[in-house]
């Protein structure tokens, strides 16, 4: 590497494109080593290696060698005034914008066309690609943000035309779907009839077990438990009241056959018989046995009585206990009634099935197996916005990356992209290598 430490240290704190002694002297090097002006890689790499300066600063003095190159090499006699310094602003903000995301001059930027405001540069020095350790940028294309957005657009709108909406991830197309409440109503029913037939299985009837599970499904078990809980208690009940009426009807029968018994045995001696004048005297030979029997007869009439009194009750019982058992029956037989049953499984779980639709209609769509696009034709379903806010969403959604292709934008198989900001603009950078 040449000493050239002496030279720097004289003045090498120049901004922007100022020539400075230290320059001029290296200017008077590249000469003497038979580099001409426009070999700027040639300057660029003489400077950076054989110097030892940086990338951008030898860039910059091999573009100032460039713009004011000496056939004679006499730099010596050129006065501050005569150096011609080169200005940025004569260059497109395109232009400028690429040697600033490179922190580099933009006059090592050649443009591959005659327009001031060409999008393609190709460098002329070694640049290397960020993040591509060894490898130099070949040719860089600037955009502005707003042109990229629009390419996405554009390129979303042409995958819509030739694919349709089967081209989006249900995720994202998922808020955008809106179910045909009487296509969905009908598919719901005949999806609850269609489950209703796998559970019966050609069967008959189903069993209980299979029942309980179906209640389940459409969220009714709870209400199943309370009506079976009250029928079954208002039916014991009844049976317990029967049961104890019973009882007591068998204990009432008991009573008449004594009271029965006694009656006759009353009647039998009291009867009178024609003995002539000894009648009072018969009669008076049994009448502490009547009066026995007739006490008897009282207290088993006043049991019976309360008896039957009981009985009445109970029966007054049953009847308000039933009453009660039929309100609740009336509703319990949607359950045990496998006719009643069925029309009330078909009907809830249509509802449920409506609503799982409503909540997740793509799933409606999934599930039903046919395409995004079918379903939309068929009227199963329909998008509650137009395509150009579901093209604007998706590239929010998405990101405008997903939809852009920086080796197509800069016909480059082996290529690379980026964003940044210049002079209050949003640009966008495809680098080839």
């Amino acid at each position: 590497m040449i000493k050239f430490k002496n030279i720097l240290n004289e003045d090498s704190s120049g901004t922007d494109y100022s020539i400075t002694t230290a320059y001029v002297k290296i200017f008077k090097v590249l000469f003497k080593n038979n580099i001409k002006g426009e070999e700027v890689l040639k300057s660029s790499n003489f400077i950076q290696y054989k110097i030892g300066l940086s990338l951008e600063e030898s860039a910059k003095i091999a573009i100032l060698y460039k713009f004011n190159y000496k056939p004679d090499g006499d730099f010596d006699e050129v006065k501050d005034s005569q150096w011609v310094i080169p200005s940025e602003e004569s260059l497109s903000i395109y232009h400028r914008a690429a040697g600033d995301y490179f922190n580099i001059t933009p006059f090592v930027f050649k443009s591959f066309s005659n327009n001031s405001n060409s999008q393609v540069y190709q460098p002329v020095v070694n640049i290397p690609v960020p993040r591509r350790r060894g490898i130099d940028v070949d040719t860089v294309k600037l955009l502005l943000a707003s042109d990229v957005y629009d390419i996405a657009y554009n390129k979303i709108k042409r995958n819509l035309r030739d694919e349709g909406y089967d081209y989006f991830e249900s995720d994202f197309l998922e808020p955008f779907i809106e179910l045909d409440d009487e296509s969905a109503m009908y598919n719901a029913e005949e999806s609850a009839k269609e489950e209703w037939g796998n559970y019966l299985n050609k069967k008959e009837s189903l069993k209980l077990a299979t029942k309980e599970g179906m209640i389940e499904q459409i969220h009714l078990d709870e209400e199943y438990e309370n009506l079976k809980y009250y029928v079954e208690e208002y039916i014991e009940e009844i049976e317990d009241l029967k049961k104890e009426k019973q009882v007591l009807s068998h204990k009432v029968n008991k009573l008449n056959k004594e009271i029965h018994l006694l009656s006759m045995e009353i009647e039998k001696l009291t009867d009178t018989v024609d003995y002539g004048d000894d009648e009072e005297e018969y009669y008076s030979m049994y009448e502490e046995e009547v009066s026995e029997l007739n006490d008897r007869l009282n207290e088993y009439e006043s049991i019976r009585e309360e008896l039957l009194n009981e009985i009445d009750d109970i029966e007054t019982k049953v009847y308000e206990v039933d009453d009660e058992l039929e309100s609740y029956y009336e509703d319990y037989q949607w359950y045990t009634d496998d006719k009643k049953f069925k029309e009330l499984y078909i009907e809830k779980r249509t509802e449920l099935i409506f609503q799982e639709m409503e909540e997740y209609p793509m799933g409606y769509v999934l599930d039903s197996e046919i395409y995004l696009d079918d379903a939309l034709n068929e009227g199963i379903i329909y998008l509650n916005e137009e395509d150009e806010t579901i093209i604007h969403a998706a590239i929010e959604f998405y990101g405008v990356d997903d939809f852009i292709d920086g080796t197509v934008i800069i016909n480059s198989e082996d290529a690379t992209s980026d964003q940044f900001g210049f002079e209050d603009e949003h640009f966008y950078i495809f680098i080839s290598y």
